[in-house]
């Protein structure tokens, strides 16, 4: 394994999964982010940890595809990764997995790379971007309600912000 860099190693290991895993792997990395869903779609192995290098640079890519497969509950899979990955770098490759620090959350261990937090901001925006967009939409339908009811536009945002405030405690 000293010879194969992280990239050989998390090829290998994706090619393993079966086309309906490769399928979950690739949409449970869609919803980890950066990288877009319609990218993904039709995107080979080769091309998704091409991607993920890009994303997460190849030294932390080992942990975001290990973390997603225990996600998916491939845990021997993400287990052998880890192996395969560790074996690579301290056997003097040139190309090691890090793994970042290890802590315990829920009894569960969760490996953190530099990118871990960037990725979930990433994530956390996404679901901003939604919640926005619903609240704009509430926003539209008071004023549109509030006009047909002949309020002054004034009134017809207070009647928004009335509708955004009902739909928030809901």
């Amino acid at each position: 394994m000293s010879n194969k860099g992280v990239s050989d190693v998390l090829i290998k290991t994706l090619e393993g999964l079966d086309p309906k895993d490769f399928k979950r792997f690739k949409h449970n990395l869609w919803d980890r982010g950066p990288i877009t869903g319609q990218r993904l779609e039709k995107a080979t192995v080769d091309d998704i940890v091409a991607m993920m290098v890009q994303a997460y640079f190849e030294s932390n890519c080992g942990s975001v595809v290990s973390d997603i497969l225990k996600k998916m509950n491939l845990n021997q899979l993400a287990l052998n990764l880890e192996q395969d990955l560790q074996s690579g770098s301290s056997s003097g490759g040139a190309e090691g997995a890090s793994f970042g620090t290890e802590y315990s959350a829920h009894g569960s261990s969760t490996s953190l790379s530099p990118f871990y937090f960037n990725t979930q901001i990433t994530a956390l925006q996404r679901e901003l971007k939604k919640i926005i967009a619903v609240v704009a939409t509430i926003v539209i339908v008071g004023a549109v309600l509030g006009a047909a009811r002949g309020e002054p536009g004034g009134a017809a945002v207070a009647a928004a912000a009335a509708a955004a405030g009902e739909f928030a405690s809901a």
